[in-house]
């Protein structure tokens, strides 16, 4: 799902091939300094994470939000 994301082209923001990944880098607009930032609210008790997909979920946007050029398959490998 963040691959998806990550790689969505029909932004427009400069034209074809402006994705999401060229926006949150700085690439796109020549910026030194930009990120991306995830928020997710947890309901299961007094667990951090709660349940392995959630822990899986929030691994992948990490690792994709480190290197937006690790494939879907590498970072299912890894955990």
């Amino acid at each position: 799902m963040w691959r998806e994301f990550s790689t969505f082209g029909h932004l427009h923001a400069k034209g074809a091939g402006s994705t999401v990944t060229k926006v949150v880098d700085g690439s796109l607009y020549g910026q030194r300094l930009a990120g991306i930032a995830g928020s997710c609210e947890h309901r299961f008790g007094s667990k951090l994470t709660g349940h392995q997909f959630l822990q899986a979920n929030w691994y992948a946007f990490g690792r994709l939000a480190w290197n937006p050029d690790l494939s879907s398959r590498r970072i299912a490998e890894e955990t």
